[in-house]
């Protein structure tokens, strides 16, 4: 569901889905009601079974000018922002402005024993680059 102001058309649901590579969509929303000072719009989707991530936002025209509603990078609380270009949400790009995303996972998967029972050291190797120290070269 979707809440815009009187002057917003054409709105749609954007959505990717994947985990390393994805596929994108759009869907037209519905117009549901309508009260003094905005618009309700709505769209039904049938989810895919497999675990991976969904990214989304909306599109929308505005005076002629299509525009994004994304979120504001707080994942927490939901909030969005409106933008003249869409979200990015390759592996490789920089993720300014931010989709809401939604994690698809197997409800039924087990954490293996021997993983459980493991030490696991995550190494960020970025954590060690200073741009002053001698180490640095530029490529």
């Amino acid at each position: 569901r979707f809440k815009t102001d009187l002057d917003s058309t054409d709105i749609i649901l954007c959505y990717s889905y994947g985990l390393y590579e994805f596929s994108y969509h759009e869907e037209p929303m519905n117009y549901k009601a309508s009260e003094e000072d905005c618009k309700f719009y709505e769209v039904s989707l049938k989810m895919p079974f497999e675990a991976g991530l969904i990214f989304y936002w909306f599109k929308f025209k505005k005076d002629g000018e299509m525009l994004y509603y994304v979120s504001d990078g707080n994942v927490r609380d939901g909030v969005g922002k409106v933008y003249s270009e869409p979200p990015r949400i390759g592996v490789e790009e920089e993720k300014y402005p931010y989709a809401w995303q939604i994690t698809v996972y197997d409800k039924d998967f087990k954490t293996p024993k021997w993983w459980r029972e493991s030490v696991c050291y995550q190494i960020f190797p970025d954590r060690f680059f200073k741009k002053g120290d001698f180490y640095y070269t530029k490529k």
